[in-house]
């Protein structure tokens, strides 16, 4: 996903990139700031963090075990990890990023394999 494309500039641009993406995050907050700025709630972006639990929620935590939860089952609001550290300037830089290494990805794919004629 563009999730594992961006990982290394998520951990550059987002604080809490390494224990705080997930489900309306930093990082989807940050990319949503810059796309459609207009429609994020400002006032609605809960303060702190994800609650510990296990196994770990966060994406880029990579737990040997994965159990299946309901967000609001990890914190009441659904929200996981600290969309209070997000920002329009990371958001761009992630949102380019992710245009570009998605392209990237897909153009290897299609050398490697050949392009589908479906």
């Amino acid at each position: 996903s563009y999730f594992d494309l961006i990982a290394d500039l998520a951990a550059e641009a987002l604080p809490d990139a390494a224990t705080g993406t997930g489900h309306a995050c930093a990082l989807e907050t940050s990319l949503m700031m810059h796309v459609l700025g207009d429609s994020v709630r400002r006032d609605l972006i809960p303060p702190g963090g994800t609650p510990p639990s296990w196994p770990d929620p966060h994406l880029y935590a990579a737990p040997a075990v994965t159990v299946w939860r309901r967000f609001e089952a990890i914190r009441g609001n659904g929200v996981i990890g600290t969309p209070s550290e997000a920002s329009a300037e990371a958001g761009s830089r992630l949102f380019i990023a992710a245009v570009e290494r998605s392209r990237a990805a897909i153009l290897n794919i299609q050398s490697e394999f050949g392009q589908r004629n479906a």
